[in-house]
């Protein structure tokens, strides 16, 4: 293959990264970081990127965790009142109205 010029590099280093070159192109591109600093800079610049990105992934993963297990929770709160209401209006209208009743 031609050899590479740094444009070209730049634009595969996402694919490099991830192994999804060819590898005729993958020996290329690892032959011009060989010798090229800037294209290496531009890699380990592109490799910190994704691991801020992954990063603040998981931080969003875990704030939507804390927030679904309080939403989660609220509702169980929510229908074990709302359950336990019903019986207790189930109670009051068949046992206390008919006592109530018969005493007047």
């Amino acid at each position: 293959m031609d050899e590479l010029n740094c444009n070209t590099v730049r634009d595969l280093l996402p694919s490099f990264d991830e192994e999804l070159l060819h590898t005729s192109v993958r020996a290329a591109v690892t032959e011009h970081l060989t010798n090229c600093p800037a294209c290496v800079a531009a890699l380990n610049a592109h490799r910190s990127r994704m691991r801020t990105a992954q990063l603040i992934g998981r931080e969003r993963d875990k704030k939507f965790c804390k927030s679904a297990a309080k939403t989660r929770a609220y509702w169980k709160n929510f229908i074990i009142a709302f359950i336990l209401s019903l019986i207790g209006t189930l109670v009051a209208a068949f046992f206390i109205l008919p006592l109530l009743c018969a005493v007047f």
